[in-house]
């Protein structure tokens, strides 16, 4: 004890997240899947008559318009686009709303300045990027011709243009690739993810994945000039893969690429950049190894 200054160490207990488990100093584990799931209800009411929401007002007394996106930030605090009502939100730790982005008033005025104080245009799905700020699409939607475009909140709160540069493109004929990406066209983004190399990958359109690489470039991962094979194909190659119609994106912590189709089918793609269907799709020989 004379090497710890007169301190005695007690078992420690670990836990790991991904399995839920608690791992114990004994030896022992505690699974978390024995512990029910309880939903709790975050934000909104379903009363379309109550209060307007406001920064301050409890979350849970407020209606909101067409909640389209939700995303939790690295503090842990959800964040939601309120797509009919132009505008973002937060919920803090006692429940209480905060005004994130949007005036209320459609449009995209507003860019470099606060975000409190921008137009913003029907917005949809959210992401956290790698240091903390949030994006969110604008995709076609709305009589707006300010729509098509992805926008940045920074953690002091000013807003900024990260692609899109509002005319409609055509997603499927790579339109805009190896152009700074707030200068091309796009044809409507959704679903954005962040890799662990930093890029901002999105779905365009109906079923073409593109990313704004850390130069600020746009580019298309499976354009339709390349596409030879079918949906029902395992082992296609992403640049010449047709995905259908993508109703879900989402990128792991290890940069591998999930696609749920609106065919009910849910596609892997890893490193190597090939498809495989985890689940769906009728036919497929679930008995082959598909990785972890």
């Amino acid at each position: 004890t004379d090497d710890l200054h007169g301190l005695t160490l007690s078992v420690h207990h670990r836990y790991e997240p991904l399995g839920e488990m608690l791992l114990l100093g004994d030896g022992g584990t505690v699974r978390g899947a024995g512990v029910p799931r309880i939903i709790e209800r975050v934000a909104g009411v379903a009363d379309g008559s109550s209060v307007s929401p406001t920064t301050g007002a409890p979350a849970l007394s407020r209606h909101f318009d067409n909640v389209a996106g939700v995303a939790v930030s690295p503090s842990g605090l959800v964040h939601f686009s309120e797509r009919g009502a132009h505008r973002i939100w937060r919920v803090e730790d006692d429940g209480r709303l905060t005004h994130i982005a949007g005036t209320g008033t459609e449009g995209s005025t507003g860019d470099d300045g606060p975000a409190v104080l921008a137009e913003i245009t029907w917005p949809g799905h959210l992401a956290f990027g790698p240091r903390g700020e949030l994006y969110f699409t604008s995709p076609a939607a709305g009589a707006s011709p300010s729509t098509r475009i992805i926008r940045r909140i920074d953690t002091d709160g000013v807003i900024h243009r990260v692609a899109g540069n509002g005319d409609r493109g055509d997603a499927v004929e790579a339109v805009g690739d190896g152009l700074a990406a707030v200068d091309a066209p796009l044809e409507s983004p959704h679903h954005p993810a962040f890799g662990p190399d930093g890029a901002l990958y999105f779905v365009d359109g109906l079923s073409t994945l593109r990313m704004v690489d850390t130069a600020g470039r746009l580019r298309t991962l499976n354009p339709r000039a390349s596409r030879e094979f079918g949906l029902d194909t395992d082992a296609t190659p992403l640049a010449r893969a047709d995905l259908g119609a993508i109703g879900a994106f989402t990128v792991a912590h290890d940069g591998t690429f999930y696609i749920g189709t609106l065919d009910g089918v849910i596609f892997r793609i890893g490193a190597d950049r090939l498809l495989f269907r985890v689940a769906g799709g009728g036919d497929i020989d679930f008995d082959r190894e598909l990785g972890p």
